[in-house]
């Protein structure tokens, strides 16, 4: 059985100098973790914002150990080997839209930047149907056949250094065709070394169509909008269907951008566990950033150069992400794209799935989305929501041993029931 994706994000501003990451890897191990993903490490602008690259094959002196006598480079491999002894893959996060204005590769290639009026095409940013211009970030030309071996030369400098695979940043914006063209090039050049190299496609923010469009190109990672999902509305099913047989999908309670589960549910740690385990259980793959099991409340994507701040800890759910870590690896149909189905509770405060795997597994998850109060689950002839007769609890906590036909339960705050049937 093929173990889907446990995804960490370890956040390198937060961190400090490349000497302090290998200090998270234990208990990033602990969780059950399989993979980490870091954000971009490159050789910044003057702007000092981490996604205004100007020079792709320096790591910045902000991560970089002035005590070490190892070269920066060096230091980066150095961590990678220290990961993989631990068993744990490392994702580097690149940009292949843009640089900064200040790049290298602008005097020295002009020719590979898109232009306006005569202008270095700046990158403009949608939010909220307002149109921003980034003072900082010029646009690469990515239908131009030299960046697309230039990307691929990035990308081969940083697999020459161990690195497992990438994160692509903005994939949607980006031209599929050189996609296309990385994935199956550096594919092909690493089968002999006998080494996969992984591909995960930023996708969020844009339409299905595009979003499948990507999908189609042999990316192997997708995310999905869980985070934004109300457990209700048929839009997350649809999605779901439409691409679950087209690529490998990641879900998230939360990730390095978005609004925190601990702040918007002030500091519940109930809240914390549960969507961690439906992200976790929904898909084959499941992330969450540095600090999350935590409560941390730090917003990781306004960060400043030499900031210094810290890990916020509010509460540790570490045991608890660690026992969905393993239930997940034990049971395929949590490690593959299923079938989806919403089972109604009649119970606007409990949500109930069903998943099944091709005639393999079925299993039945049960939420209390109340994370202050008890709620009652009532299902009678339970037996009848599975097509096989053995049905077996697999919940983190308070496991039953023998599940009754009308099965009666008083699910405590934020609590979750797993059964599983198998053939």
């Amino acid at each position: 059985m093929e173990i889907g994706m446990k995804l960490y994000n370890l956040v390198p501003r937060i961190i400090g100098e490349m000497n302090k990451w290998e200090e998270r890897l234990d208990e990033i191990k602990y969780m059950g973790f399989n993979c980490i993903y870091i954000n971009p490490i490159f050789k910044k602008g003057y702007s000092k914002n981490l996604y205004a690259p100007q020079n792709f094959f320096e790591i910045d002196d902000e991560f970089v150990s002035l005590e070490s006598e190892l070269s920066s480079m060096e230091q980066f491999k150095k961590f990678v080997d220290v990961a993989h002894k631990k068993g744990i893959k490392v994702l580097l996060e690149v940009i292949l839209t843009h640089t900064a204005i200040d790049a290298d590769i602008l005097l020295e290639h002009p020719d590979w930047y898109k232009y306006e009026d005569g202008q270095v095409k700046k990158i403009f940013k949608e939010e909220e149907n307002i149109s921003m211009e980034w003072q900082d970030l010029i646009e690469l030309d990515t239908e131009n056949r030299e960046v697309w071996e230039y990307s691929k030369k990035i990308l081969n400098h940083y697999i020459d250094l161990g690195v497992d695979g990438f994160f692509i940043a903005n994939a949607c914006k980006i031209d599929n065709d050189l996609i296309r063209f990385l994935i199956n090039t550096i594919k092909k050049e690493n089968k002999k070394g006998n080494k996969k190299i992984i591909f995960i496609g930023d996708n969020l923010g844009a339409e299905i169509s595009d979003i499948e469009d990507l999908a189609r190109t042999g990316i192997d990672y997708i995310f999905t909008s869980l985070k934004w999902w109300d457990l209700s509305s048929i839009w997350f099913i649809e999605q779901h269907y439409k691409l679950k047989n087209l690529t490998k999908l990641i879900s998230f309670p939360e990730n390095y951008g978005t609004e925190k589960i601990c702040e918007k549910y002030k500091l519940n740690e109930n809240a914390s566990k549960i969507w961690y385990a439906l992200a976790a259980l929904m898909n084959s793959s499941v992330m969450i950033p540095i600090g999350y099991e935590y409560g941390s409340r730090i917003k990781l994507n306004e960060l400043e150069e030499w900031e210094n701040k810290k890990i916020e800890i509010n509460f540790d759910i570490k045991e608890y992400i660690k026992r969905i870590n393993k239930i997940k690896d034990e049971y395929e149909i949590f490690n593959r794209e299923s079938n989806l189905y919403i089972v109604d509770s009649f119970n606007k405060n409990i949500f109930i799935a069903k998943k099944s795997l091709d005639d393999k597994e079925e299993s039945l998850i049960i939420m209390n989305m109340n994370f202050n109060e008890q709620e009652e689950i009532k299902i009678n002839k339970i037996n009848k929501l599975f097509t096989y007769k053995t049905i077996k609890d697999i919940s983190p906590d308070n496991r039953l041993e023998f599940i009754p036909e009308d099965y009666h339960y008083l699910l405590n705050p934020g609590e979750i029931r797993i059964i599983i049937s198998k053939k």
